[in-house]
């Protein structure tokens, strides 16, 4: 089967955003009134998915008679009432227009964001002493200007100072190891790594399947592996800028057959690439370096934290927020539907959407060591594992006409997306490569 190679791909969600985006800015661009005016439900929801980059494809029919279908209120209140934001007035209305208190707001932010509330501390008090909320009543409704400023100042806050979710099952001391650990990962200058990622696709074939000949070998040949080994060196170019050089390889393997490999090295703000044809400029910017250290780490994006000590440090093991799960879900749904080369319908992506969803396993491992030269936690290995078993009912074919015959062959697919990032912090110089090094003089 005819297959295109995926470059860099990564299902994991800990990347960074602008954080308020058309959501907040739409509706602020119809605003001419000189006071704010208070802000209803919908609009709420909406800039808070915007704010969390979440995307939530909601089921085919709204029980609400007060949120039609096919409005773009029906997506944030069916995302808020699936991760128990908010509360529906009843069975058939969930007063989308009506305003949003101070209290209200407050409650649904901390929520979303996954703040460890202090003992006996609201959410509320809680943002108020942290002077993201002031001069409010807490029964008073939420204006445009303060639902831009509260989303706004709750990133500041959650951003450079972090937290230790409530969710966590280790001690304080050993959530902030992590913490500090992934920032330390992405802030780093020296940094030498590798990340391993490994996508396949298994056919499960049903009795019928197995014992016919014929049928098992054509799909024992749609059974299909890809890995990719991506090298990362980068370090501070001198000591007075903080422009970095950086090299990587990438190769790809198919079916445990090298199918492509190429260079990146980055000089100051030039980036330069070899696929093995010489050493090309390159004008737009391209990221160089390890996906985790591209990531923006943010404690509210995990749950279920433990903690195991190890000889030079802590191994921790993770799952992913309940928040996290529907963008994770429509990643993966991309990710199959990519290396399937497929090109789904709108009905089977939603189906996919949903079942993945439900269904899908994903873990997260971190290795933090906190006893090193360097005096500070740092992270030497994450890995991200994802998997799931579609049924054959749900696997999207080309040919519908042949949905009987494929179901009586094949049980359901095993997919699964692994990522692994190993790294060590070593004070050395990157070199660019011989061929390149008279280009760049």
């Amino acid at each position: 089967m005819k297959k295109s190679i995926l470059t860099l791909v990564t299902v994991t969600t800990l990347t960074g955003t602008a954080f308020l985006g058309t959501g907040v800015n739409a509706f602020a661009n119809q605003v001419n009134e000189p006071v704010s005016p208070p802000i209803s439900k919908s609009i709420f929801l909406l800039n808070l998915l915007y704010g969390l980059d979440l995307k939530v494809e909601p089921p085919a029919k709204s029980p609400y008679m007060d949120v039609p279908t096919h409005s773009w209120m029906w997506g944030p209140v069916y995302a808020a009432t699936k991760l128990n934001w908010m509360s529906p007035d009843s069975a058939n209305r969930f007063g989308v227009s009506d305003p949003v208190t101070v209290n209200e707001a407050a409650k649904v932010v901390a929520q979303a964001f996954n703040v460890s509330l202090p003992p006996s501390t609201s959410a509320y008090q809680w943002f108020v002493q942290k002077g993201v909320i002031s001069n409010h009543s807490p029964n008073a409704d939420l204006t445009l200007a303060d639902d831009w400023s509260l989303l706004n100042q709750v990133k500041t806050l959650a951003n450079p100072i972090d937290y230790v979710p409530a969710s966590w099952k280790v001690t304080s001391s050993q959530g902030e190891s992590l913490i500090q650990g992934m920032r330390n990962l992405n802030d780093a200058t020296w940094l030498q790594g590798q990340d391993k990622v490994a996508i396949s696709r298994d056919f499960e074939l049903t009795s019928a399947g197995n014992n016919n000949a014929s049928v098992k070998q054509q799909f024992h040949q749609l059974n299909q592996t890809e890995n990719q080994v991506i090298n990362v060196s980068q370090s501070p170019s001198s000591s007075s800028n903080d422009i970095t050089d950086a090299s990587e390889i990438i190769s790809s393997y198919l079916d445990g057959k090298k199918a492509q490999s190429f260079q990146l090295y980055r000089n100051g703000t030039s980036i330069y690439a070899n696929s093995g044809s010489g050493w090309q400029p390159l004008h737009q910017a391209i990221p160089v370096g390890a996906a985790a250290s591209q990531s923006l780490f943010q404690s509210s994006m995990i749950a279920d934290v433990t903690a195991v000590p190890i000889d030079n440090g802590l191994h921790y093991t993770a799952t992913y927020a309940s928040s996290q799960i529907p963008k994770i879900a429509s990643s993966m749904v991309s990710t199959y539907a990519s290396f399937s080369n497929l090109v789904l319908t709108p009905s089977q992506q939603s189906s996919l959407q949903t079942y993945f969803e439900k269904n899908m396993q994903a873990k997260i491992d971190y290795t933090v060591n906190t006893n090193n030269s360097f005096h500070t936690p740092l992270v030497s290995m994450t890995e991200e594992q994802i998997s799931i078993n579609i049924p054959s009912s749900l696997v999207p074919l080309t040919d519908e006409s042949k949905r009987g015959q494929f179901e009586q062959y094949v049980q359901g697919v095993e997919f699964s997306y692994v990522i692994q990032q190993t790294t060590s912090y070593l004070h050395q110089t990157v070199t660019p490569p011989q061929s390149l090094a008279n280009q760049i003089k």
